[in-house]
């Protein structure tokens, strides 16, 4: 197990730390209890399927949410699965994509999608029940991630202008009288919470692990890093109030700062093969956190990836941790049980885990089905054991 001193070491400057009357009390035990509630099959046809998942949203009612990064578009499906209807197109015109993929959010009755490599991407707005273009809003920042919370959209990435990784704006400032999203509104900018040391000093982590995950409740926002060993909790204005440890138990963890960014310098590397053996290495170097949420009772859930690359896909493992709400007890890596076809996939909807899992179809089917598990988090029974509800 390593040291909360590590952890320590690498805080931000200013950042204050877990309240140090509880932090030395931190205790580890094995994973939080997952249930499986229900596994649902996602309606596939030949015409219509998911190619490449990118990333999964799952909306109030139920409905999921999934971007398809070699269609170009994204896809909903209901909460048993049967398939609604497209949002967007591959393109450069209203309403469709150029690079879709890292992050979407479901508010006010439209669905707002993450578009376009940086430092031009845009925000494009769709109307959820019809599907319709209603307009787009522009960013400022790599964004891989968007959370609405009371009229407010939250950003998160890293913008190497300013070197910070948190923006937000009013979603009422986009919305005019019939519907349609206000053009030329302000672009949000990523313009609070300054980015780890890894991220600030290293090209390579900041390009190759930019994506944040975040989760905005009613009186703060917790901010991760793709390969922090620590989330940030900040106040609903981005000013950061502590640093969270994530410690490892059965997952990779992450190096110390200086290793990990020495072994992200690729400063030597001369040839495609060189280049392709240290892609490798850097898929294996690190635990991935992939996604943060809090459940009704105030305790923090994290799920990590240790992944693996099979050529130019990335398989790898789920592993869900729990921190309980006063900071004291965290339970750490319990194993999703997902196959080993492609990347899997988390989301959260109050406090229940979506997990995406691709598989090669049962009965003798041979096309991949993709499939939807739902998981309940028992935060509070530390037994790392996946039961499926009676």
């Amino acid at each position: 197990m390593q040291s909360t001193k590590r952890f320590l070491v690498s805080m931000l400057p200013g950042v204050l730390a877990v309240a140090s009357a509880i932090q030395p009390a931190l205790s580890q035990e094995l994973g939080p209890r997952l249930i499986l509630e229900d596994s649902v099959v996602l309606e596939e046809t030949g015409g219509a399927y998911i190619g490449q998942p990118g990333e999964m949203v799952v909306a109030a009612d139920g409905s999921v949410m999934i971007i398809d990064v070699y269609s170009g578009n994204v896809v909903r499906f209901d909460p048993e699965g049967r398939r609604i209807r497209t949002y967007g197109a591959r393109g450069r015109g209203p309403g469709e994509f150029r690079n879709v993929g890292a992050a979407a959010f479901v508010a006010n009755d439209m669905l707002g999608v993450v578009d376009g490599p940086a430092p031009e991407m845009e925000i494009e707005f769709f109307d959820y029940g019809t599907g319709k273009h209603l307009g787009q809003v522009k960013t400022i920042g790599l964004v891989t991630a968007a959370v609405s919370q009371d009229n407010r959209l939250w950003l998160g990435g890293v913008n190497p202008d300013g070197m910070n990784a948190l923006g937000y704006g009013n979603l009422a400032d986009f919305g005019s009288p019939n519907g349609a999203v206000i053009q030329g509104a302000s672009p949000i900018v990523l313009d609070r919470v300054r980015m780890s040391r890894p991220y600030v000093e290293s090209r390579t982590v900041m390009t190759t692990w930019s994506w944040t995950r975040m989760h905005v409740g009613k009186d703060d926002v917790l901010i991760s890093f793709g390969a922090s060993p620590f989330l940030l909790r900040a106040d609903l204005e981005g000013q950061v109030l502590d640093t969270i440890p994530l410690l490892p138990a059965t997952r990779r963890g992450v190096p110390a700062d200086d290793e990990f960014m020495a072994m992200m310098n690729l400063d030597d590397v001369s040839t495609r093969e060189e280049y392709e053996e240290r892609r490798e290495e850097m898929a294996k170097a690190a635990s991935l956190l992939m996604n943060v949420s809090r459940t009704n009772d105030g305790s923090i859930i994290v799920v990590h990836m240790d992944g693996e690359r099979k050529g130019p896909m990335m398989l790898g493992t789920l592993y869900v941790s729990s921190i309980s709400s006063d900071g004291t007890r965290q339970c750490a890596d319990t194993v999703v049980p997902t196959s080993d076809t492609d990347r899997p996939i988390a989301a959260f909807q109050k406090d229940n885990l979506f997990v995406l899992d691709r598989r090669m179809g049962v009965g003798g089917e041979a096309e991949i089905q993709t499939v939807v598990q739902r998981f309940t988090i028992d935060p509070n029974s530390c037994t790392g054991q996946v039961e499926t509800r009676q």
